[in-house]
C-alpha cells in the first residue's frame, strides 16, 4: 500500500485536531507554495460551514459496533510492518501433511492427519521513528474516509462537523485563530460580516455580504500600520449571498485597518483592528 504523502498526514492531523504548532506553520508554508492544497482545505472548511448554516434536523447515528470492529482491525492490520505480506500468507490455502489436495469423495482423500511442518514465527523488526509517526496519521486517514461515507449515505453533517477539527482560539493575531470584525458605515439595505485569519504566509480576509448590487465591483483592502494600503482581492455584488476568501501578503500584527471600496475608491465599510 502506499505510503500518505507529508501533505496528507498535515491534512489528517487537522482534520483529527492533532496538530502541533510547528505542524500548523509547516501546513501554512504548504499551501502557501500550492494554492491548489490552500483550496482543497478551504473547500472543505466551506462544505463544514454549509452544512452547519443548513439549519437541518441532523441526527448523528452511532458507529454499527461491526462497522467500528472491521476499522479496527484495518487499521491494525495497516500499522504492521510487513502488514501486506502476513496478510497474504493468512489467506493461503492450508497444505495437508502429503501436500496433496482433492475434490474426491472422503474415503479416497489421502489421509490429513499427519502433521503440517511447523512455520517458524518470524520476528518483526523494531519499528522505525519514522513508521511510528506514518502510523499516528493511518487512524486518522481511516477516519476521514468513514466519515466521507457517512456523508455520502446521509447519515448526517453533524459526524463531519464534529470531526473536523475546531479552528483555534485565541486573541487576535493568533496563528490560525478567527478573528471577528464590526464594519461600521455599511450600505443601507446591505449586510457584510467580515473576520480575519492569521496565518505565517499573511492575513485572510473571510467575507459574507447581501444587498449589494447585482454586477457591481467591489475591492478589499488592508491598511498597514504605516498608512500603506494592500489589495487583498474584489468581488461582484450578486443576488444570493456572497460569500469569499482573500488573502494578502502581510502579516496581521502590521494590519491596522480592513475596508471595502467601490470602483471610484469611496469606502463603503471599514473598521480600525485592535493592534497585536
Amino acid at each position: 500500500m502506499d505510503q500518505p504523502s507529508r501533505q496528507d498526514e498535515l491534512m489528517a492531523a487537522a482534520l483529527a485536531g492533532e496538530l502541533t504548532a510547528a505542524e500548523r506553520e509547516e501546513l501554512d508554508a504548504a499551501c502557501a507554495a500550492n494554492p491548489a492544497l490552500l483550496r482543497e482545505i478551504q473547500s472543505l472548511q466551506g462544505l463544514s460551514q454549509r452544512l452547519t448554516n443548513s439549519g437541518g434536523d441532523w441526527t448523528e447515528h452511532a458507529v454499527p459496533v461491526t462497522l467500528a470492529q472491521k476499522m479496527e482491525a484495518l487499521s491494525v492490520e495497516l500499522s504492521g510492518p510487513g502488514s501486506s505480506e502476513e496478510t497474504a500468507s493468512s489467506v493461503r490455502a492450508p497444505q495437508v501433511g502429503n501436500g496433496l489436495a482433492t475434490n474426491g469423495p472422503a474415503s479416497s482423500r489421502p489421509d490429513t492427519n499427519v502433521p503440517a511442518p511447523t512455520r517458524p514465527v518470524r520476528s518483526l523488526p523494531a519499528t522505525s521513528p519514522s513508521a511510528r509517526h506514518r502510523r499516528r496519521y493511518r487512524r486518522p486517514l481511516l477516519a476521514a474516509a468513514a466519515a466521507g461515507l457517512l456523508v455520502i449515505g446521509g447519515v448526517g453533517g453533524a459526524a463531519l462537523s464534529n470531526f473536523q477539527q475546531a479552528p483555534p482560539t485565541g486573541p487576535p493575531g493568533t496563528l490560525g485563530a478567527v478573528e471577528d470584525v464590526q464594519l461600521k458605515g455599511s450600505p443601507t439595505g446591505t449586510t457584510i460580516d467580515a473576520a480575519l485569519i492569521a496565518h505565517t504566509w499573511g492575513t485572510e480576509t473571510v467575507l459574507a455580504i447581501d444587498g449589494l448590487p447585482v454586477g457591481e465591483s467591489y475591492e478589499v483592502v488592508l491598511v498597514r500600520t504605516d498608512g500603506t494600503e494592500l489589495d487583498s482581492g474584489t468581488f461582484l455584488g450578486a443576488a444570493q449571498t456572497v460569500t469569499c476568501r482573500m488573502n494578502a501578503a502581510v502579516l496581521r500584527g502590521e494590519v491596522a485597518a480592513l475596508q471595502i471600496r467601490n470602483t471610484a475608491g469611496t469606502v463603503l465599510a471599514s473598521s480600525d483592528l485592535p493592534r497585536v
